[in-house]
């Protein structure tokens, strides 16, 4: 299994994971890893479900902990995702079909992407 991951920038989640599987098929998991500073181990705080493997994983640039914590995953389609203590939720997915304005995305070919008004917030 290959390993697709980003780490966490803002400070005060400062050493947490997201980690995605590499099965060449359509089953795959996203996982986020944080750790536990009581104990100076790493655990599973999330998993959840992921069509194809992830090619890229992306926290929302944060540092300052302002905007809701979401997570952008690429692979078949460009899928953001709304983490929370009880559950990682899909918040929006975007992909080749048009269904009006409000979603607008663009990448390169060194795997950036930028991703313009994709969730109202």
């Amino acid at each position: 299994m290959d390993l697709q991951y980003e780490l966490e920038r803002a400070t005060d989640k400062r050493f947490r994971l997201a980690v995605g599987s590499f099965v060449e098929e359509y089953n795959n998991k996203v996982q986020i890893v944080a750790l536990n500073e009581e104990t100076s181990e790493f655990a599973a705080v999330s998993t959840f479900d992921h069509p194809y493997p992830t090619t890229k994983i992306m926290w929302i640039p944060d540092s300052k902990g302002l905007f809701p914590d979401l997570v952008a995953t690429s692979g078949d389609y460009l899928r953001v995702w709304r983490v929370n203590e009880a559950e990682t939720r899909l918040e929006c997915l975007l992909n080749n079909v048009s269904r009006g304005m409000g979603k607008v995305g663009t990448s390169d070919s060194f795997s950036s992407c930028l991703v313009v008004e994709c969730c109202m917030l």
